[in-house]
């Protein structure tokens, strides 16, 4: 990520998002042990899909705010045009992994 960057805050940046999502992931994993049957591999396969999907959307929108910038725009300005931009197509994508995921749940997977 720095040698696509160039910069050691922006290559950080969708280490740092997916790390959280990771962490917020496990939590809930762990919460939802305490109420129902999880499967063994859930933590892992959530950490897996988490630190991809995190570090993959996290780019886009990193990558559309520094065009932002190069562009001219403020730093609000690059923000919010990546969010509105790349932000809804990520929404669409994470909602689509999500669906897939379903899959396993109803086929009851364990």
């Amino acid at each position: 990520l720095f040698l696509a960057f160039g910069s050691l805050a922006a290559s950080l940046l969708p280490i740092a998002t997916a790390l959280v999502s990771v962490g917020t992931a496990y939590a809930g994993i762990v919460l939802l042990g305490h109420l129902m049957t999880v499967a063994d591999f859930a933590p892992m396969l959530g950490m897996l899909i988490g630190l991809g999907v995190g570090i993959d959307y996290a780019l886009f929108i990193v990558t559309r705010h520094r065009r932002g910038l190069r562009r001219g725009m403020t730093v609000d300005e690059a923000a919010e045009n990546a969010v509105t931009t790349t932000g809804r197509a990520v929404v669409f994508a994470g909602a689509t992994v999500c669906i897939a995921l379903l899959g396993m749940l109803i086929l009851r997977l364990s």
